[in-house]
């Protein structure tokens, strides 16, 4: 904010409403004090006639003062949560910019851990494991980024047929999460990519 905006800010806020309640404590002034004051010219010295503005001008200053004297605490109150609002979006920024890194790491990864050729059954058993927990990093980081993307990898609706390699699979198991891996990658991609096409 510069000083010129913080002088209309602080103006604005120090003049804001200020009239409407002098009037308003005008009105109850009269309402309640108005029947007692004697029905002649001078009142206190004062002439009858002046007193409604009186007290107007009075209430208005009074008003204004306070108003005056309470409006930086106000500006600083409000310029102070806008730069909170803003560093809340930054650090939300940062941290879907990481989980989408994490993403694209996981997907080499995934796509490395796919692809790997199997000789003995003790390897295919690890690979499965390690399977299980790829996909579980996949979706943690997944809900980071959008509900909707973890849920579409969470549950496959259906698995489209996975890339050809020369593969050699010596059990069921190991050749159906090859399908579902490559599924994953799959929408892994599809997503990072609507992100990229957004960015530009």
């Amino acid at each position: 904010m510069t000083r010129k905006e913080f002088y209309w800010e602080w103006f604005r806020q120090a003049w804001g409403g200020k009239l409407g309640h002098a009037l308003a404590g005008v009105s109850i002034f009269l309402a309640f004090v108005g029947p007692f004051i004697p029905a002649r010219d001078y009142y206190l010295g004062i002439p009858v006639k002046w007193i409604p503005a009186l007290v107007l001008a009075g209430l208005f200053l009074i008003t204004f003062l306070w108003g005056a004297l309470r409006a930086p605490y106000k500006i600083f109150q409000k310029e102070h949560a806008k730069r909170l609002e803003i560093e809340d979006k930054l650090s939300e920024r940062e941290t879907d910019q990481a989980a989408l890194t994490r993403l694209w790491e996981l997907r080499a990864d995934g796509v490395t851990h796919r692809n790997k050729q199997l000789a003995h059954d003790h390897e295919v058993k690890q690979w499965i494991e390690d399977f299980w927990r790829w996909r579980e990093e996949v979706l943690a980081q997944a809900e980071k980024v959008s509900k909707n993307l973890a849920a579409s990898l969470e549950t496959l609706d259906r698995v489209r047929p996975p890339p050809v390699y020369p593969l050699s699979f010596r059990d069921p198991e190991h050749k159906r999460l090859y399908g579902i891996m490559s599924e994953i990658l799959s929408r892994m991609y599809e997503f990072l990519q609507a992100d990229m096409r957004r960015d530009e």
